[in-house]
């Protein structure tokens, strides 16, 4: 090894980060971004169907007669082992074979008329005209009728010598040969996008360099390589990383024409085509692409073309660019090497397809978007410099590495054997010693001779958690166990640590719908957030919504339904005169929120109704399963998913941690049972709810709307206002807190009227049809008014407050669902015949019949005296089924609560943010008015959970935190070891009370006993399937999916 080498790696690792020319900031957050989160997605957006499939012309001849360089070695680069390569070379191309695309869809090889007529081989178009740069890519032809399948094509040393080619592309691009400070702004950014290109192909080359052999399956780096070429000369890596940014801005303007880009992925293969499209959007969606604006801004492309400094007129540099960046295309036509003829042409029309989306106008860029093979080109690319990034590292610690193994072999040769590892007082412990140890614990766990707990338990005592033992840890776990319980003890035993030390990104408090969108997005962004929850299980108020979420959006099938006529709806319901861009802010986001939803979560939504309070249908709602718990328990599970989420239950949030600035600094938790501890964070979310059941002397509902203690609530018992006593002994401020939503329909379950707390009457039942009576029989209200017009019609016509819900035959089988549901808690009663209910509501049938009569005619005519104008389910005379519940008001939503700007930061009395603090959900007050629209609080939720994410995903790209959140607070199951427990119906049917509790789904067995009073709809639910066979009344109200928070302690014997 040359002694440069040598000292490189002794002194220091090669940077290749902090300023770099062209780019006026630091691009160290790009990078944090890239490990965390776009080198990630890209790489699985590499693997997608549509992505990794590449049309390229790789038969054209080259421009010059011959091109003596060869596949398999040259003057500087030999084959690796110094022998003739047999069989296929590894230059050589795998083919798929007449696949193309096809799936039963022609590819598109047409150009657009601008760019038929710019093309230089008829009338060049003048370079003033924005249509100059369309056909930048031209010479990079992509008409080949097959597809080369990049993932059995990698990018890997094949021997063969590029030199000759390279020199003719730096020529080309600078043929003076001058210094890259004497080069006008133009020449050099396309000087510094090529040398990029270069450092990207070598690297790669570098980490794929020895072929795979029966003994050594796959491609192994040769980190020698890598610094002989960079060690001194880490100006090129500073290119790669400008054209990394480049090609970053570039992506990050292509928000105008995202939905083309969504439509033209497409392959035929649905579930590959929405893996594709879900994962472009989080791309295109990515924090970095939101709020790194100095990043992309540091470049700017607009200054192209105008630099005084330049005498050329501004048509011939123009010219001249485009010119030299297209004999760059031709160059590569020269190239003999097959594999380095693909990498090379892909990697160039990436860079062609970024200098287009920059330099073409974006007005003109909607009309003539990107083609399939310029967005599969621009993605491949942007991969290739976002893992070549982080090969970077890889191969400096390998160089390092082996320079250390170097000097420990000559070490070795002259110094007596090592002393063995000490037992007592000290701690010489190799990675032998350790080896050794986990070695055993494998072997031993393999042959059942320990259980998996022993297991866990020995590997936890021997990879402690200092630096020397975390290495040799992980070494030696690679050597002896599968990449899955490798991933799984390497988590737990070597990343876990001290929950009393822990310091984690984000804390979130509080488990519901807002939590969970919070937590899901930050982790998606690359930050460890640790959840806590106060109960047993996640959901909250959200798992009771059943209605739906309501959205606006382009992209949504949304007939007449504009966003305009959402925020005007907003704002007649909820009492307002004007909008404010809290309001603006959730309507425009709406639509985003429903499709992150579909998209990201894989929620079906494909359901729409309408609801009171709204012009258009535009509640989205599942086919199967209740909306709120479906949505709360499918991002569960994918925040799950990743090692960078911990969820601790019935841990209390008992105090907000400051700096002496007044900055938030983390929380004091407490799980049940165990002592206080503090957690230090960058930023703390409260997503803990309302306070519409905190009955205590002094909570809020007492201090603010003491005149509404009486009243039943929907809510849980875990609305009680935690989270706004906390923020406001910070001095958070509270907007509306004395404006508390009373529902108008809270089934009054004949079992037990007068408890406190009602199951909710979906208000998706009056969207289909159902009508609300006195008890007379007769209809006093619109159906499908607000919430606050309905309750207080109500409460001035029946002081008793006691109603009728009644559905006929059309409106029951529409909500089938909730019907049956409700008439198994028994707070429906079914009847056959109208003279039944009558007979039920203790009124001539007379009555009842006439009633209806009267309400079909008027719908017929499409007229209500009421103001109805929507009339679902009817006719409802000659009904051959009906449902009939008594409903109630009951309190349900707390509209007040912590006042929040638009990206959910907490404010505080003199309307500044407090540093660090956020809030989304029911907790933040502001933005309903005197009244929320059914199917609000969802929406909600979401927006705001996503906005909070992007606000704190800003200030943690500018902040580094060294120690993850404990991944030994969850419990996930790791084995199905469940599947050898064999349980009998006998068995099932002893576990019958409410504290013994088991019951069988689907064919398992679960015990719900810690359930019972946790369960959203109430206890009866859980009760009336205790030793039974729960699987008929489960179907009912949830999905499969729902079951995935519960582990089964065994499985039916039938």
């Amino acid at each position: 090894m040359s002694f440069w080498l040598a000292a490189a790696l002794v002194l220091g690792s090669i940077n290749s980060g902090g300023i770099r020319e062209d780019v006026k900031c630091n691009a160290d957050a790009v990078e944090k971004a890239n490990t965390q989160q776009l080198g990630t997605i890209l790489e699985e957006l590499e693997t997608t169907t549509f992505f990794r499939l590449f049309r390229v012309n790789l038969e054209r001849k080259c421009y010059r007669e011959h091109e003596e360089t060869t596949c398999g070695g040259g003057p500087n680069e030999a084959a690796p082992f110094g022998v003739e390569e047999k069989g296929p070379k590894k230059c050589d191309l795998t083919m798929d074979q007449g696949f193309g695309m096809g799936f039963g869809m022609a590819v598109d090889t047409q150009l657009s008329d601008k760019e038929v007529a710019s093309k230089t081989d008829g009338e060049p178009c003048e370079p003033s005209r924005p249509e100059f740069w369309l056909d930048i890519c031209s010479n990079i032809p992509t008409e080949l009728s097959e597809h080369v399948n990049l993932v059995k094509n990698p990018e890997a040393f094949t021997g063969y010598n590029g030199t000759d080619v390279w020199n003719r592309i730096y020529q080309e691009a600078n043929p003076d040969q001058r210094d890259t400070s004497e080069l006008c702004f133009e020449e050099r950014v396309l000087y510094k996008l090529l040398s990029g290109m270069h450092a990207s192909i070598n690297i790669h080359i570098s980490n794929a360099y020895y072929p795979p052999t029966k003994k050594s399956p796959g491609y192994k780096p040769n980190p020698k390589r890598f610094m002989e070429q960079y060690a001194d000369k880490t100006q090129y890596l500073n290119n790669l990383h400008f054209t990394f940014l480049v090609a970053l801005r570039a992506l990050s303007k292509l928000s105008p024409i995202e939905d083309h880009l969504m439509k033209i992925i497409h392959t035929g293969d649905t579930p590959e085509d929405h893996r594709a499209r879900s994962l472009l959007g989080r791309l295109l969606g990515a924090q970095i692409m939101q709020s790194c604006s100095p990043v992309f801004s540091a470049f700017d492309e607009s200054l192209m073309f105008q630099q005084p400094e330049c005498e050329a007129e501004l048509a011939q540099q123009k010219t001249k660019f485009k010119q030299v960046f297209q004999n760059i295309s031709k160059e590569l036509d020269c190239v003999t090497c097959q594999k380095c003829k693909l990498h090379g042409k892909l990697f160039l029309l990436g860079l062609g397809t970024a200098l287009k989306v920059l330099l073409v106008p974006t007005d003109l860029l909607v009309k003539d978007p990107i083609s399939q093979d310029e967005l599969v080109a621009l993605i491949n690319t942007l991969g290739k410099m976002s893992s070549s990034i982080m090969h970077i590292d890889t191969l400096q610690k390998l160089a390092k590495q082996e320079l250390e193994d170097d000097h420990e072999e000559v070490d070795t040769q002259q110094s007596p054997p090592p002393s063995p590892p000490q037992v007592d007082g000290g701690s010489t412990i190799t990675f032998s010693t350790v080896d050794t140890a986990v070695g055993r614990i494998a072997s031993s766990r393999k042959q059942n001779y320990i259980t998996e707990e022993q297991e866990v338990q020995l590997l936890e005592l021997s990879l402690k958690p200092d630096e020397c033992h975390r290495r040799n840890g992980v070494l030696s776990l690679a050597r002896h166990y599968s990449e899955e319980d490798f991933a799984r003890h390497a988590v737990r035993t070597i990343l876990s640590e001290d929950i009393s030390e822990s310091k984690t990104d984000v804390v979130v408090i509080g488990g519901g719908l807002a939590g969970l969108t919070t937590a899901l997005s930050l982790v998606d962004n690359g930050f460890r957030v640790l959840l806590v929850e106060k109960e047993s299980l996640i959901g909250g108020n959200s798992a009771k919504a059943s209605s739906g979420i309501n959205g606006v959006s382009k992209t949504l099938f949304q007939e007449d339904d504009t966003t305009e006529v959402f925020l005007s709806d907003m704002l007649t319901g909820g009492g307002m005169n004007e909008t404010t861009p809290l309001i603006s802010t959730f309507v425009q986001e709406s639509g985003p929120a429903v499709e992150y939803l579909k998209n990201r979560v894989g929620m079906d939504l494909s359901q729409v109704v309408q609801m009171g309070g709204h012009s258009h249908p535009r509640t989205y709602r599942p086919q199967h399963g209740m909306a709120g718990a479906e949505i709360t328990l499918s991002l569960n599970a994918k925040a799950e998913e990743s090692p960078l989420f911990t969820y601790m239950k019935k841990t209390r949030a008992l105090k907000l941690l400051t700096s002496s600035s007044g900055a938030v600094t983390g929380v004091r938790i407490q799980t049940a049972g165990e002592e206080p501890v503090d957690i230090s964070s960058t930023g703390v979310v409260i997503a803990t709810g309302g306070f519409a059941l905190g009955r205590s002397d002094d909570s809020f509902l007492n201090k603010y709307r003491p005149d509404l203690n009486s009243f039943a609530s929907t809510n849980g018992k875990w609305c009680t206002g935690d989270g706004h006593k906390m923020a406001a002994d910070l001095g958070a401020n509270m907007v509306d807190m004395e404006v508390i939503q009373v529902h108008p329909t809270g089934f009054i379950d004949p079992r037990s009227p007068d408890h406190a707390t009602k199951t909710l009457c979906a208000e998706m039942l009056r969207g289909l049809g159902a009508v609300l009576l006195l008890r007379n029989g007769s209809r006093f209200v619109n159906e499908l008014g607000t919430r606050k017009h309905i309750s207080s019609v109500m409460h001035d016509i029946d002081p008793s407050l006691e109603f009728i819900i009644l559905m006929g035959e059309k409106t029951s089988e529409m909500a089938d669902k909730h019907a049956k549901l409700y008439s198994t808690k028994g707070l429906l009663q079914e009847y056959n015949t109208l003279s039944d209910v009558a007979s039920w509501m203790g009124i001539p049938t007379s009555t009842l019949d006439a009633t209806l009569e009267e309400y079909d005619t008027n719908a017929a005519a499409n007229f209500d005296p009421f103001g109805k104008k929507q009339f679902k389910g009817t006719p409802m005379t000659g009904s051959k089924r009906w449902f009939a519940g008594k409903i109630t008001p009951v309190l349900h939503y707390s509209m007040g609560g912590l006042e929040i700007d638009e990206m959910g930061r907490v404010l505080n009395k003199d309307k500044k943010a407090i540093t660090g603090l956020y809030a989304a959900g029911e907790v933040a007050g502001g933005l309903h008015g005197h009244n929320r629209l059914g199917g609000n609080a969802l929406t909600e939720c979401v927006v705001f959970g996503r906005l909070v994410a992007k606000a704190l995903a800003t200030d943690l790209l500018q902040k580094s935190t060294k120690k993850a959140a404990p991944s030994e607070t969850k419990k996930k199951n790791t084995k199905d070891s469940w599947k050898d427990n064999k349980i009998t119906m006998e068995e099932v049917a002893k576990h019958s009370s409410p504290s013994d509790c088991w019951t069988v789904i689907h064919g398992e067995v679960y015990d719900l006993t810690d359930f019972i009073d946790e369960h959203p709809a109430g206890p009866e639910s859980i009760t009336n399937i205790a030793g039974k066979d729960g699987t008929a009344d489960f179907d009912m109200a949830h999905s499969k999916a729902t079951l995935a928070v519960f582990k089964p302690v065994g499985i039916l014997d039938s």
